[in-house]
């Protein structure tokens, strides 16, 4: 089975973002995004499984946080969207978590 390189997954990503944002965020939000988002992608969370209907594993998906940066800890102020890339060709490509509820922090305070 063929599988996307990160550079495919990646631009997959902001494809799905940018043909679904308008239906997600506010106009307000998205102006938001533009001046102050951020993006980082790494190992799915367990959440997706529930989402996907079956185990999520670091192979077969990359998952993508587009948030808004803060300058203090936890560094991160608004999620606007989780996003879920199949790193498969022949599966669906992409799911989406839109505004979700920021979990309260919990890790070591830094400074």
């Amino acid at each position: 089975m063929k599988r996307r390189t990160n550079d495919d997954t990646d631009e997959l990503a902001q494809c799905y973002f940018r043909e679904n944002v308008q239906a997600h965020l506010t106009a307000e939000e998205i102006d938001e995004f533009e001046q102050y988002g951020a993006v980082g992608s790494g190992s799915p969370f367990d959440f997706w499984e529930e989402v996907v209907g079956r185990p999520v594993t670091a192979r077969e998906f990359t998952q993508y946080k587009v948030f808004k940066r803060s300058d203090t800890c936890p560094y991160v102020e608004r999620i606007y969207a989780w996003l879920l890339v199949s790193r498969y060709w022949d599966e669906q490509p992409c799911y989406a978590l839109w505004k979700p509820v920021l979990e309260p922090y919990t890790g070591p305070w830094f400074s």
